[in-house]
């Protein structure tokens, strides 16, 4: 049972996007549709600050719906959706913007990511040529500006999962489904080659949970064991029991 609780909310619906523990405090990322309980200004997005009793320090409006948020330097990195266009701002712990620019390629925003030279976004676009879903990845520098942008396209639907960065190289790993079945590709992107993408079970009906990185490579998660790979081919299997 919880030794502390609290409950915060207006008269219409709260949903919860991220929470960060930083500064000594819990910063809790939502959507609200209410325009009471201290969340003047409309429906949209909002910070709620904590402090270690869970009592409520201060509550930031942001421009437009979260749909992702990551810790940085000095405060957090934030993506938010206005009226259909996708922005990253870097916001201050006293909920400031310093900085914010806006990425109208991307659409449904996944996963925001801080990297060795900036932060990486990516987002579930439709693709007009193939009428399948594809995925758009955004590169930002630290200071926001535009390092480069990949479409990522395949005769599938794709959906990603999960993307690391190493050595100026981008790896997204994505699920590929059809009628034909489920496979798990990654896309290789940097910003002076073509992409690579390469699938590590075409042959084999696999769709991944998770990623992280292991032994140099990255290991896969999927209903039917572990994929081990170095981002291009498939090292080993570790089959499931």
């Amino acid at each position: 049972d919880a030794e502390i609780e609290n409950n915060f909310g207006g008269t219409g619906s709260e949903t919860l996007e991220t929470v960060i523990a930083a500064n000594d405090r819990l910063y809790i990322f939502f959507n609200t549709t209410s325009t009471d309980c201290d969340l003047s200004g409309g429906e949209g997005g909002a910070v709620l600050t904590l402090d270690r009793d869970l009592y409520v320090k201060n509550v930031f409006r942001t421009n437009g719906k979260i749909v992702s948020a990551i810790l940085g330097e000095g405060g957090f990195v934030i993506a938010t959706n206005v009226g259909g266009t996708v922005s990253v701002g870097i916001m201050g712990f006293d909920g400031k913007l310093s900085a914010s620019t806006a990425v109208p390629r991307a659409g449904e925003v996944k996963s925001l990511y801080l990297t060795d030279d900036g932060y990486v976004l990516v987002s579930k676009i439709a693709s007009g040529a193939l009428d399948k879903p594809a995925i758009h990845l955004c590169a930002l520098s630290f200071d926001l500006s535009l390092k480069y942008e990949r479409t990522i396209t395949a005769g599938y639907s794709l959906d990603p999962i999960s993307a690391y960065t190493r050595g100026g190289e981008t790896y997204v790993f994505f699920n590929a489904s059809s009628d034909l079945g489920n496979h798990i590709g990654v896309a290789k992107c940097s910003e002076t080659a073509e992409t690579v993408v390469s699938y590590l079970s075409r042959f084999e009906n696999h769709s991944a949970s998770a990623v992280i990185p292991y032994s140099g490579g990255f290991a896969i998660g999927s209903e039917n064991g572990v994929i081990v790979t170095d981002g291009a081919v498939v090292l080993r299997t570790l089959e499931s029991s």
